[in-house]
């Protein structure tokens, strides 16, 4: 369980390296209340854009540049974001489940 908490969105910072120089661009974080999990993360070669999809329960924080974007549900949510090549969302959108 310990474990698999550290696979959650607050641990698995979203990195996005320029692959030639192996260095950092942007570097963010999502911090979910209660549970949450980051499923997957893919970059566009073509475009630079970087989504990412998980899920969330009660309420996730996604930081925007110098603001926070707060997400609330009365259950699980799952997300999809996509974000620029400086680290700013673009769009998010999210599924809450019924039950």
């Amino acid at each position: 369980m310990i474990i698999s908490r550290c696979i959650t969105l607050s641990v698995a910072l979203i990195l996005v390296c320029d692959v030639h120089a192996q260095n950092f661009d942007w570097v963010r974080t999502v911090n979910g209340r209660i549970m949450d999990e980051c499923y997957d993360v893919i970059v566009s070669s073509r475009t630079g854009f970087m989504h990412s999809t998980g899920y969330f329960t009660a309420s996730a924080d996604f930081p925007n540049g110098m603001d926070t974007l707060t997400v609330t549900s009365f259950n699980n949510c799952a997300y999809v974001a996509k974000y620029n090549v400086h680290g700013d969302i673009i769009r998010l959108k999210t599924l809450t489940s019924l039950n």
